[in-house]
């Protein structure tokens, strides 16, 4: 699709830029910028420089803006993170089609990258913006709140943070104070259940969350097996996260979570470990996603796979995929039956969860992941 963009953008000499996350993999981005009429990819945050790299492009320049390959070039450097979030301009939303949409729901981001940001798995604390974790000041979130709900005519946001609670005082901040600065306001959040003994996820902090307006929340699961826990650096365990459904639930919050199957090492006992926590705490959660691994080359596992694939020895790699950005893996423990029991016996359990029906304030964001 992007091909056939930049082809008919330059019959019209009309000059194209691609931006993204995974342009930070310099395969990739080496491997973009031979498609013709594509000027340039820039895999850093573009607020800072947007405006530079138009204008190269515009006048025929090629702008050295870090970060940014123009056509042509072979060197490529990663721009470095932005540090001061406060000094970008709130998003202008004025020209969505939100008559198109039942609700007017506002994304809003208070930080980048996650304050945990270890996970084996996770691409994106090691793409663009994730680099290191950085965060808003709580009095700029509450002052953006109060703005897209009086712009737009809505109280209804989603907070896209890889994990809200990574900054202890935004997420404090927000639980104190934004009845007061957008009344009535219903809000979604993803949260990271950690060992800490101060995650800011306590049974009473979440009946204030929910007095706060935090209608959904999401985590992730990922196993019920500790050993494969461990093996990701989740830093949780199963007790922990039931603990958290079970407070999220009684204080009127609806609780999502995500699970992993086919992580290396993973057994039929591994995968049914998941599938009886789903069953214990059927009641308290109301939906459940299952992924099958997904493994990107700049993540602790992708080099791993890549530098020493002996350690695993029944997952071989057969290629970094340069339109997805995903290493292509072959996983023999998908043929063996006792694994393939196991799955479908999680794929049930999960089903059994996801064909329940939405209530209260969390039916606003149905669609909203």
């Amino acid at each position: 699709l992007c091909e056939i963009i930049c082809a008919d953008a330059a019959t019209i000499g009309v000059p194209v830029i691609a931006g993204g996350p995974m342009f930070s993999v310099p395969e990739i981005a080496e491997a973009w910028i031979e498609i013709p009429g594509l000027n340039a990819v820039y895999s850093g945050e573009p607020e800072r420089d947007l405006l530079e790299i138009i204008e190269g492009v515009l006048n025929g320049n090629n702008s050295q803006v870090e970060g940014l390959l123009n056509s042509g070039e072979e060197a490529f450097g990663l721009r470095c993170p932005m540090t001061d979030l406060d000094c970008i301009p709130y998003p202008d939303y004025t020209d969505f089609p939100w008559e198109l949409y039942p609700n007017r729901i506002i994304p809003m981001m208070t930080g980048r990258g996650c304050g945990w940001g270890v996970c084996t798995f996770c691409s994106d604390v090691l793409t663009t913006s994730g680099r290191s974790f950085r965060s808003r000041s709580p009095r700029n979130v509450l002052e953006e709140m109060k703005h897209q709900a009086k712009r737009h005519g809505t109280n209804i946001f989603t907070f896209l943070d890889l994990k809200l609670n990574s900054d202890l005082d935004v997420w404090h901040g927000l639980i104190s104070d934004a009845q007061s600065v957008v009344p009535g306001c219903e809000w979604t959040a993803s949260v990271h259940v950690t060992v800490k003994s101060d995650n800011g996820l306590g049974a009473e902090t979440m009946e204030r969350a929910r007095k706060a307006g935090l209608s959904r929340v999401t985590t992730g699961l990922e196993s019920g097996s500790q050993r494969i826990l461990n093996a990701m650096a989740r830093g949780t365990n199963p007790d922990i996260l039931s603990q958290f459904v079970r407070h999220a639930w009684e204080a009127g919050i609806s609780v999502r979570m995500t699970s992993i199957v086919g992580y290396p090492g993973e057994t039929p006992s591994d995968v049914e470990a998941t599938t009886s926590f789903l069953k214990k705490h059927h009641q308290f959660i109301d939906r459940i996603i299952v992924n099958r691994l997904a493994i990107s080359p700049l993540t602790p596992l992708g080099l791993a796979l890549r530098r020493r694939p002996e350690k695993y020895p029944q997952i071989r790699t057969t290629g970094l995929d340069l339109e997805t950005g995903i290493l292509d893996h072959d996983n023999d423990v998908f043929r063996e039956k006792g694994h393939c029991r196991a799955v479908f016996g999680l794929l049930r359990a999960a089903h059994k969860i996801n064909r329940k029906p939405l209530k209260g304030a969390s039916l606003a964001f149905e669609g909203v992941m």
